[in-house]
């Protein structure tokens, strides 16, 4: 399950913890994004640059960002 946090039109997802233990929720969060409602950003937290959620995002048309925080922490920012 998702650590989901949603605050008026952010949703903030953090799958930090979740990849270091070697877990794989990116089709978790490509379910997420794809079902949420429109006028969000997203922001999906995660401990390495995020390229292939980036790749399929982006074949599916979403608008986004990537900002690195810390060596192991990026946040991708998905406008829907």
């Amino acid at each position: 399950m998702l650590d989901v946090e949603k605050i008026g039109d952010l949703v903030k997802i953090d799958v930090r913890e979740r990849a270091l233990r070697g877990e794989h929720p990116g089709h978790e969060v490509m379910e997420y994004i794809k079902q949420a409602p429109n006028n969000l950003t997203i922001e999906v937290h995660v401990p390495h640059e995020p390229t292939p959620l980036m790749m399929k995002l982006e074949m599916l048309g979403y608008e986004m960002s990537v900002n690195k925080i810390s060596d192991e922490h990026f946040c991708l920012v998905v406008k829907k």
